[in-house]
């Protein structure tokens, strides 16, 4: 019983990527995000636990198509990306996200276009992962 109680919370450590993220640019990230988070809800049908853990705590699920989808969505919303050709607008990303510098736009925003929704979800996904990587300190 021992075993499969450390056995889940390895598992669950494992599952998630978290962030120390500085809280007021937290605070203007969900400040632009609010126009659209109920339409990329309803759009995506991520859970909104996972959301919430996600922004209000810098708790990034690892493998969560849903969730993937949901920051495609955000992403296209804000006019930061163009699903159809795999474009980002990293110009108006540095001016509009709080703590964007145009060295993280060109690393972590790699214009790339896919022809399937997952891989694009999941491009973004890892994009704004990168970001935010270079935007906080990792926390255990």
């Amino acid at each position: 019983m021992k075993l499969l109680i450390l056995f889940a919370l390895l598992s669950s450590s494992f599952a998630s990527w978290k962030f120390d993220m500085d809280p007021e640019i937290l605070h203007d990230w969900l400040g632009m995000m609010q126009p659209y988070t109920e339409q990329c809800h309803k759009e995506t049908d991520v859970d909104k636990e996972i959301v919430y853990n996600a922004f209000m705590k810098m708790d990034l699920p690892e493998d969560y198509k849903e969730f993937n989808c949901f920051a495609k969505c955000m992403y296209t919303r804000l006019g930061f990306y163009y699903p159809e050709t795999g474009k980002f607008d990293r110009e108006l990303m540095v001016k509009r996200i709080k703590g964007m510098t145009k060295h993280i736009a060109e690393d972590c925003y790699e214009h790339r276009y896919h022809t399937e929704e997952e891989d694009r979800c999941k491009h973004m996904y890892n994009s704004v992962v990168c970001a935010i990587k270079k935007l906080s300190k990792m926390v255990d």
